[in-house]
């Protein structure tokens, strides 16, 4: 399956947006790479490409919107408050956790750490006792 730009950048926004903390860029990319089912490794560069200049790789190591304003854009797009969001997030994460990326140990501490949380933002996690 190829994947495309606008792939990328959608699963590059929604981690973004989403993620519970900075994720250091190898984990970023990992993250992106698997949401949108990436057969190969992504490049910094590629992301910064294909969201136009929306993101950038800054000196802390990790990926960051541009502009406040484009995080309240992209707040306001329906798109990034669906579900689908959170289902790929946590979806993802579960992947990490169950062995799917076992290779991957940066983000399969951000997977064992935050899954839950992704989980619980679905709306349908049963509530805590």
């Amino acid at each position: 399956m190829k994947v495309t730009a606008r792939e990328v950048a959608r699963f590059t926004f929604y981690w973004l947006l989403g993620a519970k903390r900075m994720l250091p860029i190898p984990d970023f990319l990992i993250a992106v790479a698997r949401s949108a089912r990436c057969l190969s490794t992504l490049q910094s560069g590629t992301i910064i490409d294909y969201c136009c200049g929306l993101v950038i790789d800054n000196e802390t190591n990790t990926f960051r919107l541009a502009h406040p304003t484009v995080r309240e854009y992209l707040e306001s797009a329906e798109i990034y408050r669906d579900k689908e969001a959170c289902y790929s997030m946590a979806l993802r994460c579960l992947g990490a956790y169950l062995g799917e990326d076992c290779g991957e140990n940066g983000f399969l501490k951000y997977a064992t750490n935050y899954w839950p949380s992704h989980v619980e933002d679905l709306g349908c996690a049963p509530q805590r006792a």
